[in-house]
């Protein structure tokens, strides 16, 4: 079993009860720059406590669902277009939390990919 950077970090009991967000945190595994990106958002207070946020998650679970099970390596073309779309994805939505604020931000995000 390998330790996930969540909890290599140690910081696991910072990250707020929301159905869903362990499960979202083990699917992007496989998708490094996604993961980073999700990391980095759940550092931000405001995102957590936003009333969208259990939302977002379940919409970000289902963008970062695996696309199938055919037993292909973690290199796959597929998943590292799927990495890089999510990755800016949620570079947008950090962007969007910042200039028009998060419940906006989680709006626009839910509305675009929901």
């Amino acid at each position: 079993r390998h330790t996930s950077a969540l909890e290599a970090s140690g910081s696991s009991t910072a990250f707020p009860e929301v159905e869903g967000l362990a499960e979202l945190l083990e699917q992007i595994e496989r998708l490094p720059g996604a993961q980073l990106r999700v990391l980095e958002l759940l550092s931000v207070r405001v995102f957590t406590a936003a009333a969208g946020f259990a939302r977002a998650i379940e919409v970000l679970r289902g963008l970062s669902q695996p696309v199938a099970t055919r037993g292909s390596s973690a290199a796959d073309p597929l998943e590292e277009e799927i990495d890089a779309e999510l990755e800016q994805t949620l570079e947008k939505l950090r962007d969007d939390i910042e200039s028009v604020g998060v419940d906006r931000a989680i709006d626009l995000f839910i509305e675009e990919w929901n």
